[in-house]
């Protein structure tokens, strides 16, 4: 009987350990998983969404943007181009100065899969370079031109300790033939809790921004900058 008790003991202990070793692997697998793909938004029941807006041009646009989130009191993230930041620093330093969210959008607007291992760092370092030279944020989330990025990309960004982000909801309001209504529908058909919008310092987008934060808040979510939203997971 103590035989069989004995051996029923080593039995349990062996599965007992089978079974952490299990958890931990899978813990650890999805842990890889989370830091190898950028995100694309937060998993949360709350209605609250984020804005980011990518920055290669458009300052007048920009400053007409910051005149509507400072009337309703609203940060969102612009995520800035490097060379921009160079040429435009008096638009940089309106965005330091009302409270906007900085963050990285490489420096030559590059696509990462298409580029060295070595030029991606430097696109992701000398724009944090500049953009805390003249606004004194150190940034720390890229988001890569044109949501480009490969298994590479995903190494850089995790060595320089930063988060890779893309969006949700795209508004495509690049394109030539973005309308106000066009941007509004597209986001009417993909708004959800936890979003991340992507919007551009457009003509368009700046014609209608404050439409379409009305449309967002009349639908009962809060905007908050990207950093914000991340808080929320």
């Amino acid at each position: 009987m103590n035989n069989l008790n004995s051996k029923l003991f080593i039995v349990s202990i062996i599965i007992i350990m089978l079974i952490l070793s299990l958890i931990f692997f899978n813990a650890d697998e999805i842990a890889y998983i989370q830091k190898s793909l950028p995100i694309t938004s937060v998993k949360t029941d709350k209605k609250v969404v984020a804005i980011a807006c990518n920055v290669y041009e458009g300052s007048d646009q920009i400053k007409r943007m910051v005149k509507v989130l400072n009337k309703k009191n609203i940060k969102i993230s612009f995520f800035l181009g490097g060379i921009w930041v160079k040429n435009n620093a008096d638009c940089v330093k309106l965005l330091k100065n009302m409270g906007q969210d900085i963050q990285n959008h490489g420096y030559n607007h590059k696509l990462p899969s298409r580029i060295s291992r070595e030029r991606n760092i430097r696109e992701i370092k000398d724009a944090e370079d500049i953009i805390y030279k003249i606004s004194g944020v150190r940034t720390y989330l890229f988001e890569p031109p044109s949501g480009d990025y490969d298994e590479n990309t995903i190494s850089i960004v995790n060595s320089l300790n930063y988060k890779m982000i893309t969006w949700s909801i795209d508004t495509i309001d690049w394109r030539k033939d973005a309308t106000g209504e066009l941007i509004l529908e597209r986001i009417r058909k993909k708004l959800h809790p936890g979003g991340i919008i992507l919007i551009h310092p457009k003509q368009v987008t700046a014609d209608n921004f404050e439409r379409i934060i009305n449309y967002i808040e009349s639908q009962g979510y809060e905007i908050k900058s990207v950093p914000e939203l991340l808080k929320e997971n």
